[in-house]
């Protein structure tokens, strides 16, 4: 069961120019979500060159109104 999402307004401006150039890849919308994507260049090739992907996360870095999504 998915937890009720808050009631959040997502129409605000993502203040680019503190965070380092090449970080800030792409803003993916829809209708009552938004998800930022954050990676260099060269992670995004790792990625993409590597068959298992492992991964450690802590969410509690990310606060409320944003959600850290791992899929």
């Amino acid at each position: 069961m998915c937890p009720t999402l808050p009631k959040v307004d997502l129409n605000f401006s993502l203040k680019e120019d503190i965070i380092p150039s090449g970080f800030y890849q792409v803003e993916v919308k829809g209708k009552k979500w938004c998800h930022f994507i954050f990676a260099t260049e060269q992670q995004l090739s790792q990625l993409a060159a590597t068959k298992t992907w492992y991964m450690d996360r802590n969410d509690k870095i990310v606060k409320e109104p944003f959600h850290q999504h791992v899929c």
